[in-house]
């Protein structure tokens, strides 16, 4: 349900409520991420979209939402405060300040119990230059951090965009993340009756390019590439155990293992867990350090032979790769993710357009 203003004038808001019940099942239509909530939203704008000081337009934004489940537990609350502006020169500066409050998780032990998550801030802007110039470019940032010191979050965005003609554009719009989060979940152990959920520090670098090509020929035949190289390697430390997942303390919810209970097996590439010190191991967890390397690539010639009637041919090349170091190294993991195997794909597809005239 939604009721709100549009149209004319300045100010525009609106309020909805959605109400998904614990026994709603869509997935055999479609992906649904989750039920058992009440989301519930207002937010209000301020448009002035005449040309005044140094501004071609401006807006601002302000919004709230909250999250139930239908047991009436309040489950997360947020506020937002977003602006979108172009200058009288056509450059674009956007930007917005969150603040998602302290929200009780009920996936973040993939299926355990519901776990009090802490609270954090974010932060994000995009600046871009004239876009109907040959040669244009972005860049941006967006930065969280959590209570507790339990997280921070950064990433970094930028590229550009070359039109030498008419019929050609070239861009090319690199990203780099940082992220060190003090609660990654690992996996679970079933142990002695019971689940244990594990959780470590991550510090993860993540960096991928994406680079596009498109050239017409003709007013018929045209040429596009895209291409995407991704690398991204996490190293995990202190390995810990949920112990409380609702504990009022943050440091509450779980335990650190100890030097005495838990012991590295660089050979076997995982760490036993004694848990009860009597020099037994209770369990086992394999090395959850990663580097994942990827390329996916895709070139399409399209040629419309007649009027209403295309043919298109595809070559598709992919290449993955996973190792468990966790070093992040760019040059080095560029030059093995292209010396994986490349999977291709090749394939051919037309249409063809008949006219049928009744009488």
């Amino acid at each position: 349900m939604r009721i709100g203003k549009k149209g004319s004038g300045r100010i525009r808001f609106e309020s909805s409520l959605t109400v998904r019940s614990p026994g709603l099942e869509l997935n055999d239509i479609g992906y649904m991420r989750y039920a058992d909530k009440i989301h519930h939203g207002t937010w209000m704008g301020y448009y002035i979209r005449e040309p005044f000081s140094i501004f071609r337009n401006f807006h601002l934004n302000l919004n709230y939402w909250l999250l139930w489940n239908f047991d009436r537990k309040l489950l997360s609350q947020h506020v937002n405060m977003n602006f979108n502006t172009q200058f009288k020169n056509y450059w674009y500066f956007n930007g917005s300040l969150t603040r998602n409050f302290e929200s009780l998780s009920s996936t973040l032990l993939r299926g355990g119990p519901s776990f009090l998550n802490p609270g954090y801030w974010s932060l994000n802007f995009n600046v871009s230059s004239d876009r109907r110039k040959k040669f244009y470019y972005n860049f941006g940032r967006w930065l969280g951090i959590w209570d507790n010191n339990t997280s921070i979050n950064t990433s970094y965005w930028g590229g550009c965009t070359f039109r030498p003609s008419n019929a050609m554009k070239l861009s090319m719009y690199p990203n780099y993340g940082h992220n060190i989060d003090k609660l990654q979940y690992v996996t679970q152990v079933e142990t002695e009756g019971s689940t244990r959920y594990i959780f470590a520090k991550i510090n993860q670098k993540t960096i991928g390019i994406s680079l596009r090509l498109s050239y017409t020929l003709t007013p018929n035949l045209s040429i596009q590439f895209y291409g995407m190289p991704f690398i991204s390697a996490a190293k995990y430390s202190s390995m810990k155990r949920i112990t409380d997942p609702r504990a009022d303390q943050f440091t509450e919810r779980f335990h650190t293992f100890t030097s005495e209970e838990i012991k590295v097996n660089s050979e076997d590439e995982n760490y036993s867990i004694d848990e009860d010190g009597d020099g037994e191991t209770d369990y086992t967890i394999d090395f959850p350090d990663f580097n994942f390397r990827q390329f996916q690539s895709n070139l399409v010639i399209r040629w419309e032979y007649q009027p209403g009637s295309t043919l298109f041919l595809v070559w598709s090349q992919g290449r993955t790769g996973c190792i468990t170091d966790g070093n992040f190294a760019y040059y080095n993991d560029m030059r093995d993710l292209f010396s994986i195997y490349p999977h291709n794909v090749f394939f051919l597809k037309f249409n063809r357009l008949f006219f049928i005239v009744l009488l």
